[in-house]
């Protein structure tokens, strides 16, 4: 880091932390789409394909083996795309068409005895397949049996498939629906209207083969009832595998609650009133009258925590509803207790009437429409500038764009692409984060849609300007007064850090070349001078210094709040270990390195003077910064040494409880200090211990992988910390030279020792009498950092205090507090043998400094703790000098006094007694006492020169108070 002294520059980083959190509201108020409904529906349409929030990225086409096959299709074949496999699949009679279509040529076809009806996929169960291997399932229903198909993929072989002996008889029910669970469970729909389960196990049991089926019902009858006249259509599931949805032929929607663990199965409630409730919401809208629900679709937390299902009708209608009683509590884990609809929402008026497929997810609708002529593919999303600016206007309002894509050939198929965890507010995507990505199995190959963030919208725009840079602010003005000119700069920052990076993932954006990073700084420096549109403080800061913030924010905020340890048991004891992949504190290491040379290659753009607030806080957070950046290499060692568990089982209990809760932010700010200190010393003694105590060594392995978290000051002070404790059991000949040794040591690192650890270091060197070392090394850290003597500038009379010099004051008090618990201590110790030299020796060390200030501080100590007789004993330097200075003080004249006195200077003790008689807040007895001292002290001056001011002290004496004899 920057700055040398450690305590300012921890200082600079709390600073730079609640800078982060103050800006970062804007997010944190994001709406939760709930906050937007309303009965006015806005939609809007785009036309440049740089801004559009969905566009067409790239068509593959299908081998000619497979567009043969897919052209046999019938409309109740099983079709589909699987993402976690980069496989597009159909089944054409007894043929399943298997089709890699990142590799567009590889197709392959597997033939079964009976013709398929159903296709699925579910995640293994790790208590049967070894999920190391085995990453999915694939099930296969015909219209004899149900199969279980095991699926590995591996960097050599790909993806391969693998036969199982689990399978079981359809008992004349064809299973054209397959659904699988994160937990591993299997549903199935039959074609009586049944929902079934698929299970499998290990070994066959008494009464059960490997794998089996079994109806979900609540009776026989029940179930054959309900399939006649209302059969299932529909299954789906929410991502935590708990919630079951079912959807009916007559648009009823059936919830049932599959348990904490996913494992139960809990029939909630049957909801039959969709259509009556939506015409009571919206009695203006005809198109509600007699509808059909043609699809549901779960929703994650990440768009909405006040509902939980929306369901789509042929019309293209959303309805939204919430599986919480009103008024109960909205916890996305709470058990589910009714069902109700609260919002509908009409389609735009430029999508035709009928619809052939559906898809929602996250808060972007798919429909599909086709006519004779073409197929068509609409998208409606909402439009996130509207909705962040609408964070510091008032009420939200939900405008969404609409988007139509056309396609070659007949759509089968629609599905969204695995990616990262979900976010509504894309704002805060980094560029090199995967996107959002749909895809579209049509009858002549795949086509992949991509949802543009903001920050890939910036690119388009970037990348398509050539103009020179004064034009430049024109080109993008609408795009940054639509975003904001705060979040701009962030999204900037986002482009520039993602320059020549390792980050970029599958369905990541194309990446950022030289001419774009030019392009965007030129972008930077139009932005930098533009004041901030968060409106979120009354100091004003610019966009540059926000879009900053914001953008430092959104990199480290997975990790800056999440607990970083999580608790295990290892041979039935509690041991800690990592909760926070090592792949994403490299992934932000990485962006946070690009930012910190972007900043250090543009000084002028990022100002680290500290002439104005705003250059101030600049560098505070590229402190940050490079400080976040070494803790992630400290961390990440942490975790190669696969060693956690061991290391954290060395720390203090105390410590230990804090591991539980301790995240990122905790851990390097202020309250997490401790532990880290803690945490890094068990580290450095784990390597002692594995190199054999070669100090060299140990320096030049942790300084190579943990950065500044673990450089050689570190290492040393754990070295002599160490020594210093190990002196109480070495034999009484060594000890003194192990203390020399260790003393030496602290000495060479005494501007990066903090204060709280030489606390304890120093009373481990009064514990075995050895004070003055203490005394010593405190005195030589305060020097370390303020080696010039600075703030004995604060003392002078007229001087007028700056920030440096009163930064530097606090610095060093924590020393000067650490020389006087030491002073202190060997001031009260019971007399000894030793005594006498022990505490000469302390207050030796301690005032041979030529640091007025700390003199000055000590004195003060020394009178507010009633010892202020040690310092008339001891008389140091400067000493005088303070108890005369101006303002006077009475406590401050009471001791020069005695000091005046005790050193027979008896004409200046008695001029003080007479001022001290003199002070308002002395009473009549106190004041008698001051004049008769003043009187014998003008009485005991006797050199023949002083005889008229003697004459002239008396006077005073007897003016002051008669009763005094002259």
């Amino acid at each position: 880091m920057e700055t040398s002294c450690l305590e300012k520059a921890f200082n600079a980083i709390e600073e730079a932390s609640v800078t982060l959190e103050s800006r970062s509201i804007i997010d944190r108020q994001f709406p939760d789409l709930t906050q937007t409904f309303s009965n006015h529906f806005v939609y809007e349409k785009t036309t440049d394909t740089k801004v559009k929030p969905i566009a067409l990225k790239n068509s593959v086409n299908m081998p000619i083996i497979g567009i043969e096959g897919i052209n046999q299709l019938k409309p109740d074949s099983p079709s589909g795309i699987a993402p976690k496999i980069s496989k597009a699949y159909f089944a054409v009679g007894k043929c399943l068409y298997l089709w890699d279509y990142v590799n567009s040529n590889n197709i392959s076809i597997y033939e079964e005895e009976d013709d398929i009806i159903g296709i699925g996929f579910a995640p293994p169960k790790p208590d049967v397949f070894n999920s190391e291997k085995i990453c999915q399932l694939l099930i296969v229903s015909t219209l004899s049996f149900v199969k279980i198909i095991a699926i590995s993929e591996d960097l050599i072989d790909g993806v391969r498939f693998h036969k199982t002996d689990m399978y079981t008889s359809t008992s004349g029910v064809n299973m054209k629906t397959i659904l699988g669970t994160n937990n591993g469970r299997i549903f199935m729909l039959g074609n009586d209207g049944n929902v079934w389960e698929l299970d499998y196990r290990q070994s066959e049991g008494w009464f059960t083969g490997k794998c089996s089926k079994r109806l979900h019902s609540s009776g026989l009858f029940s179930a054959l009832f309900l399939s006649m006249n209302d059969p299932v259509i529909q299954l789906t599931v929410d991502e935590t595998g708990r919630i079951l949805y079912q959807l009916t032929a007559h648009s009823h929607i059936i919830v049932t609650y599959l348990g904490k663990s996913g494992q139960g199965y809990q029939p909630i409630i049957t909801y039959t009133k969709s259509q009556e409730t939506a015409r009571l919401m919206c009695p203006n809208l005809p198109s509600l009258d007699n509808f059909r629900i043609a699809s549901i679709h779960p929703v994650s937390p990440c768009e909405s925590r006040a509902y939980q299902l929306v369901a789509v009708t042929s019309s293209g209608h959303r309805l939204y509803y919430s599986y919480h009683k009103q008024g109960s509590n909205l916890m996305a884990e709470g058990i589910p207790s009714d069902l109700t609809l609260i919002h509908v929402r009409s389609p735009p008026s430029m999508i035709p009437g009928q619809i052939s497929k559906t898809l929602y997810k996250d808060g972007v609708m798919t429909l599909v429409y086709n006519n004779e002529q073409k197929q068509s593919i609409f998208t409606i999303s909402p439009d996130l500038g509207k909705l962040t600016k609408s964070t510091a206007i008032g009420r939200p309002e939900l405008v969404e764009f609409v988007d139509e894509t056309t396609v070659p050939g007949s759509i089968v198929a629609i599905a969204e692409s695995h990616c990262a965890e979900y976010q509504l507010n894309e704002l805060s995507a980094h560029y090199t984060a995967p996107t959002r990505q749909l895809l579209v199995l049509t009858t002549c190959g795949l086509c992949v849609l991509a949802k543009q963030r903001p920050i890939d919208m910036l690119f388009g725009l970037v990348s398509g300007t050539y103009e020179d840079t004064a034009m430049r602010i024109n080109h993008f003005r609408e795009f940054l007064t639509h975003f904001g000119y705060s979040n701009s700069c962030a999204m900037s920052l986002g482009l520039v850090t993602s320059y020549n990076s390792n980050l970029y993932k599958t369905n990541s954006s194309a990446p950022a070349t030289s001419q774009i990073i030019t392009t965007v700084t030129a972008l930077l420096q139009e932005l930098s001078g533009i004041p901030s549109d968060l409106s979120l403080h009354e100091q004003q800061y610019t966009s540059r210094h926000d879009g900053l913030a914001l953008f430092l924010h959104r990199t480290i905020r997975s990790v800056w709040d999440k607990p970083f340890f999580s608790e295990v048991f290892i041979d039935g004891k509690l041991a800690y270990v990592n909760a926070t992949k090592k792949t994403d504190l490299l992934d932000i290491q990485t962006i946070l390195r690009n930012l910190i040379v972007f900043m250090q290659s543009y000084p002028a753009l990022f100002p680290k003077a500290n002439t104005n607030a705003e250059e101030k806080s600049i560098k505070n957070m590229y402190e940050l910064a490079v400080y976040v950046t070494e803790a992630i290499a400290f961390f990440v060692y942490l975790i190669d040494t696969g060693d956690i568990a061991f290391i954290t089982q060395n720390l203090k209990a105390e410590f230990k409880e804090h591991l539980k809760t301790a995240s990122l932010r905790q851990l390097l700010t202020t309250n997490g200090r401790p532990l880290v200190r803690e945490l890094t010393g068990s580290l450095i003694e784990y390597t002692f211990k594995r190199q054999n105590y070669d100090t060299e060594y140990v320096i030049s392995i942790l300084q190579q992988n943990c950065g500044a978290f673990c450089d050689a000051s570190v290492v040393l002070l754990h070295r002599a910390t160490y020594d210093i404790y190990s002196a109480r059991s070495a034999p009484s000949s060594q000890t003194k030279a192990i203390l020399n040794n260790a003393l030496n040591i602290l000495q060479r690192i005494a501007g990066q020792i903090p204060a709280s650890s030489l606390a304890e270091i120093s009373k481990e060197f009064a514990s075995q009498n050895y004070s003055v070392y203490g005394i010593n090394i405190a005195l030589t850290c305060a020097k370390a950092r303020d080696p010039n003597n600075a703030t004995n500038g604060l003392l002078k009379a007229g001087y007028t205090p700056n920030e440096v010099t009163v930064e530097l004051f606090k610095a060093k008090q924590p020393f000067y507090d650490i020389v006087f618990d030491l002073l202190l201590d060997v001031t009260r110790q019971v007399p000894d043998s030793t005594f006498n030299d022990l505490k000469k020796n302390a207050y030796a060390a301690a005032f041979n400094s030529q640091d007025i200030a700390f003199h000055y501080y000590i004195y003060e100590k020394f009178m507010n703790n009633g010892i202020d007789g040690e310092l008339i004993k001891t008389s140091p330097a400067y000493l005088e000098e303070f108890l005369s200075r101006q303002p006077y003080s009475y406590k401050r004249l009471r001791l020069l006094a005695k000091y005046y006195k005790e050193h027979e200077e008896f004409e200046k003790a008695a001029n003080v007694y007479i001022q001290l008689a003199q002070a308002q807040e002395v009473t009549n007895e106190e004041r008698s006492q001051y004049l008769a001292n003043a009187s014998i002290c003008a009485r005991s001056v006797t050199a023949p020169a002083k005889q008229y001011e003697k004459y002239h002290l008396l006077q005073t004496v007897n003016q002051l108070d008669p009763t005094q004899n002259q």
